[in-house]
């Protein structure tokens, strides 16, 4: 989806607004939903905006399962490129901690986004939130948010040890139908010129647009996989109907194209 498209969508917003806070404050964030409704493209959102609204630099990653206490943090400086003969296996925490420190510093990082975080394990997490925590008294401190399930927040708060610290939850939703017609506009002429009638008042096209939310949920990844398929399905269609509609919702189901 082009950037341009996602400054609508709430989610965006509140990933802003969190990164914002996280930074200003100190706190540990979790951005929390179900999947497809925005969480990765909004945290994605934060890290191309992240110097245009004062936070410094942001790193996005994306976790894996792994285990141990380091691991986590290891991974994730993997993914910012620190050399792995710099990292051996089985290293201690203090030695990731320290070359973590080292590494955020040079590149300039205040904020840390991981998402999938919850198939990290508890130590996993806790090894990633004390290099975190290390950072506050370094002279250069950095914050974390994580992005995960709706079920991420009790995975945190049953922990005692993980709540040494302020937390902030937010929580992402679905689209509601007139934002679903703001995103689908952008991805297609066929799309805008659809949304242009729902919002001039056609009766047939607002009930369509209601069965099209409903099939989709308002959920970004179902809507992006509807757009997707008709467009392959019928790419000289010159008009969103009720007919290529449900072909689409029936190719959906199937998991299928025709194509």
């Amino acid at each position: 989806m082009k950037t341009e498209s996602i400054m609508i969508l709430p989610s965006v917003e509140q990933a802003l607004t969190l990164a914002r806070h996280c930074v200003e404050v100190g706190s540990l964030g979790l951005l929390c939903g179900a999947p497809g409704v925005g969480k990765s493209v909004s945290a994605k959102h934060v890290v191309e905006r992240a110097t245009a609204i004062g936070i410094g630099n942001a790193f996005y990653y994306r976790a894996f399962a792994t285990e141990g206490s380091g691991r986590g943090i290891k991974d994730l400086l993997d993914g910012m490129g620190v050399r792995n003969s710099l990292l051996p296996t089985g290293a201690p925490l203090q030695l990731v901690n320290k070359l973590a420190q080292r590494e955020f510093r040079a590149q300039g990082l205040r904020l840390v986004l991981v998402d999938e975080a919850d198939a990290w394990t508890t130590d996993a997490l806790r090894g990633f939130l004390a290099v975190i925590d290390a950072t506050k008294d370094s002279g250069h401190p950095v914050s974390a948010i994580l992005i995960g399930g709706n079920e991420l927040p009790r995975m945190i708060t049953q922990h005692a040890p993980l709540l040494s610290r302020a937390l902030r939850v937010d929580r992402v939703d679905a689209l509601p139908l007139d934002l679903m017609l703001g995103v689908l506009r952008e991805w297609s002429r066929v799309f805008a010129d659809f949304a242009g009638m729902v919002k001039e008042g056609d009766k047939a096209a607002r009930l369509l647009a209601k069965r099209i939310h409903q099939g989709t949920g308002g959920n970004l990844r179902r809507m992006s996989y509807f757009a997707r398929l008709f467009r392959i399905e019928f790419p000289d269609a010159e008009a969103l109907t009720a007919e290529n509609a449900d072909r689409v919702f029936s190719l959906m189901m199937r998991g299928e194209t025709s194509s």
